[in-house]
């Protein structure tokens, strides 16, 4: 299956290369793959159907239908190499059918979504990876204009609804330990953990717990931490259970160095 794909890469990358003008649509492909793969993390793959009804591309829209149905994701590779190589499309299109594919087959097997949105961006010439990063920030230049109202509002909307159970439980089991530590434990515990782990976890995260852990940090971090979950590609499940682990294992190795204690639950 790599070889397959790798092979249609390769000839989207060259006929890439030939065109002179007319890339933009590229920053359109990326932003348009990046709004799917948002949808079917927070609402699942089924949700993706309904996007059909604004998609043009009639490959896209097949890409979409087979991941919707459960394909296996080497049949989809082979489905779609096929049509690519029977249609034979030309210059910018090439690119675009190449990252549909590649955005798909990522949003299938849930790929981290800031992950996939580099690579596809990789495969953009640099004017145009500026282009669609000038979009991109535009969200961030009006959040860098929000009161401090907005913002609150803004980041309570974000809380997530979560299916896994392991996930569920995860979240849980930390929210309870992090109910257990004193405060200044838990300014200890926000030294050893980075702001985007801390941005994730927070994104998961019920408000009560949330603001126990903001209320702890600098005003600075605080801002940093709601501009990634307002402003970010929206947060896997698998990531949400990496930095909860990763969280997990500061409070154990501090526990045992005696840096951080809990208080007894009543």
């Amino acid at each position: 299956m790599k070889d397959i794909l790798e092979n249609v890469r390769l000839d989207a990358i060259s006929k890439l290369k030939s065109e002179k003008v007319g890339q933009i649509q590229l920053a359109d492909a990326v932003s348009f793959i990046m709004e799917l793969s948002t949808t079917a993390q927070k609402k699942g793959l089924f949700a993706l159907e309904e996007a059909v009804e604004n998609v043009s591309s009639d490959f896209l829209k097949k890409l979409i239908m087979l991941v919707v149905d459960g394909t296996d994701p080497a049949a989809v590779v082979e489905i779609a190499t096929n049509e690519y190589w029977t249609n034979a499309p030309e210059d910018t299109q090439a690119m675009m059918d190449y990252m549909y594919l590649r955005g798909m087959l990522g949003i299938q097997s849930g790929e981290n979504s800031r992950t996939l949105e580099e690579i596809l961006l990789s495969l953009m010439p640099l004017e145009e990876q500026k282009e669609y990063k000038l979009r991109r920030n535009s969200a961030k230049r009006q959040f860098a204009i929000m009161s401090r109202t907005e913002i609150e509002e803004k980041f309570a909307a974000s809380s997530p609804s979560f299916q896994d159970r392991d996930v569920l439980e995860s979240i849980s089991s930390l929210e309870k330990q992090i109910s257990l530590l004193p405060d200044r434990s838990i300014q200890r515990l926000l030294r050893d953990v980075d702001d985007q782990i801390l941005a994730v976890c927070a994104y998961a995260f019920k408000e009560e717990t949330r603001w126990r852990i903001l209320d702890q940090l600098s005003q600075r971090r605080v801002v940093a931490i709601m501009e990634e979950i307002v402003c970010g590609t929206l947060i896997s499940e698998k990531e949400v259970l990496k930095s909860i682990e990763k969280v997990v294992f500061v409070i154990s190795e501090l526990q045992k160095d005696g840096d951080i204690h809990v208080v007894d639950a009543k």
